[in-house]
C-alpha cells in the first residue's frame, strides 16, 4: 500500500503527539520507517493548515440577488400556446387553464 510521505510525517507527529514518552525506535517500529524518519519527523515544523476558502455567494451576485422580486409568484407559460397559430386543427390542442376551463 503506498503512503505518501506528508501522509507518513503527519502519522509520526500525531503519535508523538498522543503519548510523547514513545521512544523513538517504537514510532519508527509502529509507523513502519527509519528512526532516521522519524527524527526528520519530529524536527521538522507543522505544515500550515490549508487555506479555506470563503463560503457564500460573491459580494455583485448578492447585490443581483437582492434586487429580484422574489416576492411575486412565477408566471407559468403554456408552451403550445407561445407557438404560432398554424392553418391546421393543430392535433386538436385546446389550452386550458389550472381550473381545467378551455382557453
Amino acid at each position: 500500500m503506498y503512503r505518501s510521505r506528508e501522509w507518513i510525517l503527519d502519522r509520526i507527529r500525531q503519535d508523538h503527539r498522543n503519548n510523547p514518552e514513545l521512544p523513538v525506535h517504537v514510532l519508527a517500529t509502529r509507523n513502519r520507517v527509519s528512526q532516521t524518519t522519524v527524527a526528520a519527523a519530529l524536527s521538522l515544523s507543522e505544515p500550515a493548515p490549508a487555506k479555506s476558502r470563503p463560503l457564500g455567494v460573491p459580494e455583485p451576485v448578492r447585490t443581483a440577488i437582492d434586487l429580484m422580486p422574489l416576492d411575486e409568484p412565477s408566471r407559468s407559460v403554456d408552451p403550445v400556446s407561445c407557438l404560432p397559430a398554424t392553418d391546421e386543427d393543430d392535433h386538436g390542442y385546446q389550452p386550458e387553464d389550472e381550473a381545467g376551463v378551455v382557453l
